[in-house]
């Protein structure tokens, strides 16, 4: 319950712009203990871009293509937190080498 009241519980794609001038644009991919941490990068991006993978490529949400999301939002660093299942889930493996060109 404390962790959804940092970001308005987990939503899908939260984009937050900041008033730092620092030219560095985030994405975060989290699940939900990743809302506590995402205030603290306020103070060193422009924008923070936060995903939440769960709630992508269901009836609710569009597919989700990370190359596109980041070249639309200037993504210049990523950040995976506390999503155990991203390293064995081969949809969002193949999204992450896509970020990185491969």
């Amino acid at each position: 319950a404390y962790a959804s009241a940092f970001l308005c519980g987990d939503n899908a794609l939260t984009v937050l712009e900041t008033d730092n001038a620092t030219g560095r644009n985030l994405l975060v991919f989290k699940e939900s203990y990743g809302n506590a941490f995402v205030p603290f990068l306020t103070s060193h991006y422009s924008k923070i871009v936060v995903v939440d993978p769960r709630y992508h490529n269901t009836s609710k949400h569009a597919p989700l293509y990370l190359p596109d999301l980041a070249q639309l939002e200037g993504v210049t660093d990523l950040i995976v937190i506390d999503y155990p299942f991203i390293p064995m889930n081969e949809t969002y493996i193949t999204q992450l080498n896509r970020l990185v060109g491969k």
